[in-house]
């Protein structure tokens, strides 16, 4: 419960003296963090984002797109018209949001052009799934727990990443961490993993527009490569080791120094293309116009 807080940025959740009491009684929290509109972070919230910045771009969008975009709309009213809901209604209403969203997904990946605007939307997604997934190891697997929990969490871990059943295919039931992080973190042929989002981080930065006249790395493409060296450098003894207050104090260090140097990139992203006081970068080269 306290991961979906960090995970989420709902402070302060089910963290901290407030949440003690929250922890044995979590339903009206959940419900507050999937439901509040007006609450940022919550689930309400970040669909009514999608949905406005779907309309401020509304002209990019196919009618199959669209549809969809109609759908997320629909299911954001739902929402509002809830009175008393319950976990029970929550569930079907995730259900519901998971298959329209990954057809939104795969639509717009599917469709658009490889051109500059799609190496910035999916360097987005990248950089998202990345933070997202640091934040969810570091709030679950740093502190060493009981043999049974570590297992449940182990197993709740892939499944809310949809890896379990591939790790069954390699491990079968056996529940070990070093086998989660390795999927997790180190195999960069699965689409979910930390490795995976930073080779495709690395080969997006090189494709982006810059000065022709800068030699060397430009700094977007430094921080790619220091944070996937740095994952690759990383060894699994070194990561699984406990000390002596039960915390897993090297995988710690490697997953906040990740973080830091994905941050770091995301900001220099804005930076270089996104912020209008800057001098703007070209998107296309000028030989080309």
């Amino acid at each position: 419960l306290r991961s979906v807080t960090q995970l989420t940025g709902t402070l302060p959740g089910f963290l901290g003296k407030e949440g003690e009491a929250l922890l044995c009684e979590p339903e009206a929290e959940l419900l507050s963090v999937a439901l509040d509109e007006r609450r940022i972070g919550s689930l309400a919230c970040t669909l009514r984002s999608l949905v406005q910045t779907g309309y401020a771009v509304r002209d990019l969008w196919s009618s199959d797109t669209w549809r969809i975009m109609d759908e997320l709309e629909e299911q954001l009213t739902r929402i509002k018209l809830l009175v008393k809901p319950t976990l029970w209604q929550l569930q079907e209403l995730l259900e519901q949001l998971i298959t329209s969203l990954s057809a939104f997904s795969g639509l717009v990946m599917e469709s658009m052009t490889r051109g500059n605007g799609w190496l910035f939307l999916d360097m987005g997604r990248r950089l998202e799934r990345s933070v997202l997934l640091l934040s969810l190891l570091r709030s679950t697997v740093i502190q060493r727990h009981p043999d049974e929990i570590e297992s449940l969490l182990i197993e709740a871990l892939l499944e809310s990443n949809d890896n379990l059943l591939s790790y069954r295919q390699h491990y079968r039931n056996n529940m070990e961490l070093s086998a989660l992080l390795e999927m997790l973190l180190l195999d960069e042929n699965n689409p979910r993993s930390l490795a995976y989002q930073t080779a495709r981080l690395q080969e997006h930065v090189v494709m982006l527009p810059r000065d022709t006249l800068a030699g060397g790395l430009s700094l977007e493409q430094r921080l790619a490569l220091e944070a996937s060296t740095t994952l690759r450098l990383a060894e699994m003894e070194a990561l699984t080791a406990i000390v002596d207050n039960g915390q897993r104090q090297n995988l710690e260090q490697l997953l906040s120094r990740l973080n830091v140097l994905l941050c770091a990139l995301s900001d220099s992203l804005t930076a270089a293309y996104f912020r209008h006081e800057s001098p703007s970068q070209p998107l296309t080269p000028l030989g080309t116009i």
